[in-house]
Order: structure tokens, then sequence, then C-alpha cells
């Protein structure tokens, strides 16, 4: 089974140093950053920190904008896997053309980009949206499996989801004949399901491309809606 704190440690944390980005009070921002990294693993939810008062319940998952079909998931997951185990067999050429349409490889064995065929804001939504109510459901789940293990009695709990665009080199969008990195925390379909899940507390977004931390409070939004992405006016290249 994967260890999402460690995993989330090895690939975000940097000479024990982090770049987070606030959305709300910074203090009570750094105190859930805090209990996510001293929270305990587990299995549904993935880890916990809990105290006299609250459990904090924190429960990570990935979206990217590849094409995710109904029996095999993702892929991009699917092709990265793939080229991986040539290199692990210790090929020493370019994985090239392995399905028509594929993501381009590089040498080291990770996947450089994916070529907008396979990449699109469209499937983006797709896939958050598909895994963001999926988790959702398991709430009141998580709830009962820490109740029935003891480790929550009388407290109360609060969902953290951890967001990972795990896309690897992003995107970038259009705006006043700009061109910005795409972070996907402004992205309007994601605001509004942020906005509308009463039973998540708090999100942090982590993006894979740039090994950031985004860190948002539901009941506070207004920061990220002054930089609101709207996906209809906007011209959205994901890679």
């Amino acid at each position: 089974m994967k260890n999402e704190l460690e995993y989330i440690c090895k690939n975000y944390v940097k000479n024990k140093q982090i770049e987070i980005f606030y959305y709300f009070d910074e203090k009570e921002a750094n105190e859930i950053i805090n209990y996510l990294f001293q929270s305990v693993s587990f299995n549904h939810p993935d880890f916990y920190y809990v105290d006299n008062k609250i459990c904090y319940m924190f429960e990570h998952f990935e979206v990217d904008a590849s094409y995710h079909s109904i029996h095999g998931g993702s892929k991009y997951i699917q092709d990265r896997i793939k080229v991986d185990k040539e290199i692990d067999d210790e090929s020493v050429q370019l994985v090239k053309d392995i399905k028509p349409k594929q993501n381009e490889v590089t040498y080291a064995g990770t996947i450089s980009k994916t070529i907008c065929q396979n990449a699109n804001i469209n499937y983006l939504k797709e896939n958050f949206e598909n895994s963001f109510n999926h988790h959702y459901n398991q709430i009141s789940k998580y709830q009962e499996t820490l109740r029935d293990k003891e480790i929550i009695k009388n407290q109360r709990t609060t969902m953290v989801f951890v967001i990972e665009h795990t896309t690897d080199m992003g995107g970038f969008y259009l705006k006043d004949g700009e061109c910005k990195s795409l972070n996907i925390e402004f992205l309007d379909f994601v605001i509004s399901k942020m906005e509308a899940s009463n039973d998540v507390e708090y999100f942090i977004f982590l993006e894979k491309s740039n090994h950031t931390f985004s860190i948002i409070k539901r009941d506070n939004l207004f920061k990220l809606k002054e930089n609101l992405i709207d996906t209809k006016k906007n011209t959205i290249c994901i890679f």
C-alpha cells in the first residue's frame, strides 16, 4: 500500500523547505500544514491528526489532463508505467510510438510532455470532478472507520482534501494577451466545486510541475475568485 504522506514529503519537501501559497489567514494555514506533516498514515482516510477536540482527516488524490478509460484508468499513468518498465530493462534508446498519439518520453524514463490530443481542459475537468466526487462520497466512511478503530471518540472531524495535479509540465493560459502558468485551483469549475462542498473545510493543492503547495479554506474563496480562470473565455494549453 502506498504511503501517501511519505510520497508527498519525498516529492514536495526539498531541504526541509516547501513553497506555500496562502489564500486565507497564514497562521491558521500553517497550523493545517503542520498537522499534515505530523499526521499518522492510515487507510481511508490516507492520514489523520487528532487532538482533544478535532480530528483532521487528510485524503490525497491525483488528477491529470489525460483521457481516462472506463476500465483502464488514466492513460497517462498507464503509459508512464510502460515506459518506466522499458527503461528498467536497460533500454538505451528512446521509446517511440508505443501507441498512436501517445505521450512523448525522455531517455530518463519519465514523460516529458503530453501532446495536445491526449491532454486538454475537458479531460482535466472530467477527471477532477470524478475523483473529487468519489472521495467526497467516502467522507462518512472515513469518519466511521476512525470511530471503529477508536481513534476518535468525542472529537469532531475536519476534512482536508489534498489534491495533486500530476500533469508533468502543467499548463498555461492566456489572459489579456499575456501567457501565465496554470494552477488548477483558479479554474472556474474547481472553485465552484470547492464552494459547493460543505463537508470539506480545507483544500491543499499540490502542483507537480513546480512542486508547490496552495492551501485554501472553503469559506474564504474571495482571493481565488479575484483571479478566476474562465474556461469558456480563456485559451488554456495543458502539456
